[in-house]
């Protein structure tokens, strides 16, 4: 199931209580972007840009971080356009906002920092005052308003639309498979060499084909944390373990079990006691799941298809 594009929603003003990034005082600010009567400036965007660079500074750097960057710069000015569109329209539309929604937007907003002092100096590094703050909450306010308005006031979604969903998807509804386990775990490392833990769970092996007890040698065997009980692991599903192991324990029949698995923390041995393949889910069980899918489906639809329309009665020009 998706989910609406960023580039299509509602831009939110970013902080980053954790730590800002300090505004260079000697930003050009250029235009970018025309829209109408307005334009984008090259600090507009960078306001924006600025916790998404301190984020992805701390675990990239070089190349990586310059490819990223970019690709969010070309991103968020696309967004940035389609939100100046949005507020335009809504001012048209003569919309209005409550001083009231912007104190409260502003006092949650507080509320992420530890105190006033440090509020105020994140609002300081990022080159935002008091007043530009009130003033972007307030376009946010009214890019929410118009979307209500000409978007999702306009968006139903039926009993009957739900209904088609899951006759035309009823295998994404299907009942995860699901195993019961034993697990025998020989462990290498600073226990023993690897060597010695594969010697060792091949001879496991060897008694488990000879018809002794996967629940007695694990009591006997086994380092794992299941070991007391038998190595009993209880019901896995599929996709619960990593791909080597998964692919095994569901390749096993009911009563079989594997050669030994090699991970970092050893060798591995499975024993499948039980299988089990779940029913599909009802439609009752899951018609709320899908209401909120095909609403979410059809905002999307609507949303593109008003957005284009905000664009093709514009005038937008980039600047190089």
């Amino acid at each position: 199931m998706k989910i609406l594009p960023a580039v299509l929603t509602v831009a939110a003003l970013v902080f980053s209580p954790c730590g800002a990034v300090q505004a260079s005082s000697e930003m050009v600010d250029r235009i970018l972007v025309i829209i109408n009567d307005e334009i984008v400036t090259e600090s507009d965007l960078n306001q924006f840009l600025y916790p998404l660079y301190t984020r992805l500074k701390a675990t990239l750097s070089g190349p990586e971080l310059q490819a990223k960057m970019e690709e969010a710069r070309e991103r968020m000015l696309q967004q940035m356009v389609e939100d100046r569109l949005i507020v335009s329209a809504a001012r048209e539309a003569e919309l209005e906002v409550k001083e009231e929604e912007i104190d409260e937007m502003v006092d949650d907003m507080r509320k992420k920092f530890p105190n006033q002092e440090v509020f105020e100096t994140v609002l300081r590094e990022q080159g935002l005052s008091f007043k530009k703050l009130r003033e972007q909450f307030h376009d946010r306010i009214l890019k929410r308003q118009m979307i209500d308005f000409k978007v999702r006031s306009r968006v139903s979604v039926s009993p009957a639309d739900v209904s088609e969903y899951y006759a035309a998807h009823v295998d994404e509804f299907e009942g995860q498979a699901e195993v019961r386990v034993r697990q025998i775990l020989v462990r290498t490392g600073q226990v023993r060499s690897e060597d010695t833990a594969r010697t060792i769970a091949i001879s496991i092996v060897e008694k488990l084909d000879q018809g002794q007890s996967m629940e007695e040698l694990a009591r006997i065997y086994s380092e794992g944390s299941e070991a007391d009980r038998g190595g009993e692991m209880g019901w896995v599903k599929k996709g619960q373990f990593m791909e080597r192991i998964d692919r095994e324990l569901f390749r096993l029949n009911e009563g079989t079990h594997s050669d030994p698995i090699k991970t970092q923390l050893g060798y591995h041995i499975f024993k499948i006691e039980e299988t089990r393949n779940p029913e599909p889910q009802s439609l009752e069980e899951v018609k709320d799941r899908i209401r909120n899918f095909l609403y979410q489906e059809k905002t999307e639809e609507l949303l593109r298809k008003y957005l284009a329309e905000l664009r093709q009665n514009a005038y937008i020009a980039f600047k190089d």
